[in-house]
């Protein structure tokens, strides 16, 4: 009977260490995040390529102005600039605001859900008789950054995703969410998905937010208006390299701890 207790014991330390997992793997991320958005991560990078004035350059030749006021406390490389994001954008657009439908015939059309941080799912859609008119001007694209503009959720609100491997489907989204399109190829919307998705960002994002009838709610101005610590192109692509590889490394041990717990849970119950 001891020896049944002893592995009892032995199973349910294992269920503790194996629950503890997701919390570890959730800090893991957003530190991160917060390394790859204040440039630690790629500091040795800028050492080996001499970068000074990358993004001051890169300003330059798009046109675009550094923000002088209102700069964040974050501190960011010397050769980093602080932008409002709005500069960088050639479109930002709310979608349809027409209900739509669960069942064919109609154009596939996003909910409100398949935006999560750093993801959007195309899962889960509903369908919308659109004009001619409407599938050109809502139409979603590879590379498009999609913001969350009203969620019950505050976690959920400002929220964004890049919308990827569409391979040719033709989907529009509703009018809960926001798209955004960069004005150049030399800023990365993988980059400021990863931006946005850090906690110094999401503070500032949720700060702008107002609730009404159980809703929070922030605007397409306020997204714009944020500050965004940018990089040059070739630093935002090796910051997009990295912080890929390690999170496809979380990734990979959340899905090894997710079969042990149905091997653990496939023990004898707790006592």
């Amino acid at each position: 009977m001891a020896a049944v207790e002893r592995i009892l014991d032995r199973v349910n330390a294992a269920r503790a260490r194996l629950d503890r997992v997701p919390t570890t793997l959730k800090r893991f991320r957003q530190a991160v995040l917060a390394t790859a958005c204040s440039g630690q991560l790629t500091a040795d990078w800028r050492e080996k390529n001499a970068i000074v004035d990358g993004t001051g350059l890169l300003l330059h030749k798009l046109g675009i102005s550094a923000i002088s006021e209102g700069i964040p406390d974050d501190n960011i490389p010397v050769s980093w600039r602080w932008v409002k994001f709005g500069s960088l954008l050639a479109e930002f657009k709310n979608g349809l605001s027409t209900k739509p439908s669960q069942t064919l015939p109609g154009v596939p059309i996003l909910r409100i859900n398949a935006v999560r941080p750093g993801e959007v799912s195309f899962a889960d859609l509903r369908y919308l008789d659109c004009s001619a008119d409407q599938r050109t001007a809502y139409a979603i694209r590879d590379g498009d950054l999609l913001f969350t503009r009203y969620n019950g959720s505050i976690d959920l609100l400002g929220v964004c995703g890049v919308v990827r491997g569409l391979n040719g489907k033709e989907i529009v989204y509703p009018d809960k969410l926001m798209r955004a399109r960069m004005a150049s190829n030399d800023i990365l919307p993988d980059y400021c998905e990863l931006f946005f998705g850090s906690s110094t960002a999401r503070e500032r994002m949720v700060g702008k937010s107002k609730s009404s009838a159980g809703q929070n709610g922030i605007s397409g101005a306020d997204v714009k208006a944020q500050p965004l610590a940018l990089p040059p192109l070739a630093e935002q692509q090796e910051i997009v390299k990295r912080v890929s590889a390690l999170f496809a490394r979380a990734d990979a041990i959340e899905a090894a701890v997710t079969a042990a717990r149905k091997r653990v849970d496939g023990s004898r119950p707790v006592k």
